[in-house]
């Protein structure tokens, strides 16, 4: 039998422990909160960067022009490509503009437009001047800097595939229009974006050679689609060949997609 003052510390110790089990049960509920309110309840946020590509945008003799997050480029409010003698608007252009830097793989520069300058759109240019003797050009916005795949020459290989053009679209976009094409034997018709300087005089049922050069993209080789969007067009010329006689490369297996 208990006597009374063994009860009342029974229970004074019943009492106590209950107070530290609920402040020890507290803590840790507070503490998995905590944890939880930078973790629970919120989706994981992914940064996806959306890598800029650059695109040819010009090429005269070997020497390429690239557009870098932008569409065009445009001086005194004309497009570029429609200029005579480009190269020689781009040496007055780096005239005009600012130096940035300058890099040691043998002299390129990387220039920015002053507010005084002509060209309608503050943009960035990079004019090559490797030791390996590239000397293409990069236009882009006023963050692009000199990229690991800038300045390369593409010793890449070319090849020829014959087209007949059904019809020329035009665009909001002065520098590009569309050719509705169809291959020789083929049903299927595919609608293609193309720089206009390439085509100055393609008609609607002209038959055309197109001469690309590979690049580090893969190919379907049943889509006219994807041979436009994974090369670089470097030419465009009018053909009287028919049938069987026209030019048609076979795609180099290492540039194909597998399937």
């Amino acid at each position: 039998m208990l006597t009374k003052k063994q009860k009342i510390l029974y229970f004074l110790i019943s009492v106590t422990l209950l107070i530290i089990g609920f402040i020890i049960g507290n803590t840790i509920e507070t503490k998995e909160e905590t944890n939880c309110n930078e973790t629970c309840g919120k989706e994981e946020v992914v940064e996806k960067k959306t890598q800029t590509k650059k695109t040819l945008y010009y090429t005269e003799n070997g020497r390429k022009i690239y557009l870098y997050g932008i569409e065009r480029v445009t001086v005194n409010k004309q497009s570029l490509t429609k200029l005579d003698n480009i190269f020689e608007e781009v040496a007055n252009l780096a005239n005009e503009y600012k130096l940035l830097k300058e890099y040691d793989d043998g002299g390129s520069k990387l220039y920015q437009i002053n507010d005084e300058n002509k060209v309608d759109e503050k943009v960035n240019m990079l004019v090559c001047n490797t030791l390996e003797g590239n000397k293409d050009i990069y236009f882009g916005n006023t963050d692009m800097k000199y990229e690991t795949d800038f300045c390369k020459t593409n010793n890449r290989e070319n090849f020829t595939k014959t087209y007949n053009v059904i019809n020329v679209l035009e665009s909001n976009n002065e520098e590009i229009k569309y050719l509705v094409l169809r291959a020789f034997q083929k049903e299927e018709v595919a609608i293609v974006k193309i720089k206009s300087y390439l085509i100055p005089k393609i008609t609607g049922n002209d038959t055309c050679e197109f001469t690309f050069q590979y690049t580090e993209n893969l190919i379907n080789n049943n889509s006219i689609e994807s041979i436009f969007e994974n090369t670089e067009l470097i030419k465009v010329e009018k053909t009287d060949k028919l049938g069987l006689e026209q030019t048609n490369d076979k795609i180099n297996d290492e540039y194909l997609i597998k399937e």
